[in-house]
């Protein structure tokens, strides 16, 4: 640990410390005399700390750093930097990588060398700053006209300010720092001893076009995202930064669109659902992901056993679809199901399970629902039983539970939510005890038999259709 301050004397000594469970023992010091010392920081993973303040080395250096061996602190700084202005504090990126200073009211960015990266000027006097580890650094500042805490991102070659709203403090902000995950921030000053604890909901937008359809990975690190294109995209998400991976076309025709995108149980695959807007292409695609070069190939398509016609000119396609989880229901370990839903199956509106071998796609069992509206599926997970809703499936229900056994498919649950409103969306919570359905404008949480978890159904009305 090293701690530095002015408590010798007149004199202003940075000490190295180390601590044995219960016992501190001073290791090393360098003393800075009558110096402006202000601020500290360890280079992560390594024997180097940063120290900052006022001419403090080499006559009219602001900012130093130091390496230590274990046992001495080699007095010769590594590397220094000349500011010509007082540092106030200092942090380092997680990974040690980069260098925050702050000095005056300028935020500068410095390399592991002290070499120039980018600066900000933050308007007013800089109390504190710190880093989390997704490359976003907190300001806490004077009082400045409400902007006495300001939030940058850096992607390593300039910094754009995220400050979110809410982020005024009436009074000096004198520290700041993260939770560990980053999502809160926290700042104090001299606000009647007041803390701000707050959650931070700056995020991140992609520009694309009407987005209909989005799944994560099961490893949370890549996104399939869908829409009104032919084409479906592969970002990977890390931090606040989304990298486009690849993007593949699955029609020629321009009018074509993705109404859903789904990662297999094994994170290896992708299907896609769309409307063609021709009958020359299908509506069903599966791909294989490449998790070492991060691209995905198309691997098989059908098409639903729909007519031509059905596809060009009633413009029909799959609505929605999911894959089964893991090792249900029973199968080899080269196979996987895919359950979808949409007007084009068979050339009319219907519910087909499709089994997948890794190279082909063939139909196991379909239910008929002409003349309906079918929306949504869901696989409960681990298990056989399969959710679809729609508007008036079977009598006045709009939505079925089937269970699939071999290649037939009985209902088991059914329920029915409402006269006029078409169910759009289903999910399963993670411990299969209940299922979400968007219909209309509301949410309803129903038990896994589709019974009311209370007398008179749990259900918030959400102002505006569900999707």
């Amino acid at each position: 640990i090293t701690v530095l301050g002015d408590y010798v004397n007149t004199t202003t000594p940075v000490a190295v410390y180390k601590l044995t469970g219960t016992r501190i023992e001073e290791k090393d010091t360098i003393d800075f005399s009558s110096k402006t010392v202000n601020a500290i920081a360890w280079r992560p993973k390594q024997n180097e700390f940063a120290v900052g303040g006022l001419n403090i080395a080499d006559t009219n250096k602001d900012v130093a750093i130091y390496t230590f061996d274990g046992s001495e602190i080699n007095s010769t700084p590594a590397h220094t930097l000349d500011l010509s202005l007082t540092v106030s504090a200092l942090d380092w990126t997680h990974d040690g990588s980069y260098l925050a200073i702050a000095a005056n009211t300028t935020l500068y960015i410095r390399d592991d060398s002290l070499g120039a990266k980018t600066s900000v000027d933050c308007g007013a006097l800089i109390n504190d700053i710190k880093w989390d580890k997704n490359y976003r650094i907190i300001v806490g500042l004077n009082s400045y006209s409400g902007n006495e805490i300001k939030i940058y991102d850096f992607d390593e070659t300039d910094l754009t300010e995220v400050t979110a709203e809410g982020a005024a403090y009436t009074g000096d902000v004198k520290g700041v720092d993260w939770s560990g995950g980053g999502k809160y921030r926290v700042a104090g000053g001299s606000e009647n001893s007041t803390l701000h604890v707050d959650e931070v909901t700056d995020a991140i937008t992609v520009s694309l076009g009407e987005v209909h359809s989005i799944d994560w990975s099961s490893s949370d690190n890549y996104l399939l995202v869908g829409g009104d294109d032919k084409t479906f995209e592969l970002r990977k998400i890390s931090g606040k930064t989304t990298t486009l991976l690849d993007s593949e076309n699955i029609t020629s025709a321009d009018a074509t669109t993705i109404n859903a995108v789904s990662w297999s149980c094994t994170g290896k695959y992708v299907a896609v659902g769309a409307t063609p807007a021709t009958g020359d292409y299908p509506p069903l695609h599966i791909y294989s992901f490449d998790e070492d070069e991060l691209y995905v190939t198309e691997v098989t398509t059908t098409f639903c056993n729909a007519n031509w016609e059905c596809l060009n000119d009633d413009l029909c396609g799959i609505a929605d679809l999911d894959w089964n989880s893991p090792t249900y229901p029973g199968r080899s370990t080269s196979t996987m199901y895919l359950a979808a839903v949409g007007d084009c199956i068979r050339s009319s509106t219907g519910f087909a399970v499709y089994e997948f071998t890794s190279s082909e796609l063939s139909e196991t069992a379909t239910v008929g629902f002409a003349g309906k509206s079918l929306q949504a599926v869901k696989w409960k997970p681990a298990t056989s039983l399969i959710a679809i809703g729609g508007s008036n499936l079977s009598g006045t229900s709009d939505i079925i539970i089937y269970t699939l056994s071999g290649s037939d498919l009985s209902s088991t649950y059914v329920r029915n939510l409402s006269a006029s409103d078409i169910v759009h969306s289903l999910d399963w919570s993670p411990n299969k005890e209940y299922l979400a359905v968007g219909i209309g404008n509301n949410l309803y949480v129903l038990n896994n038999d589709l019974t009311e978890i209370k007398t008179g159904d749990l259900s918030v009305a959400c102002g505006g259709a569900i999707n």
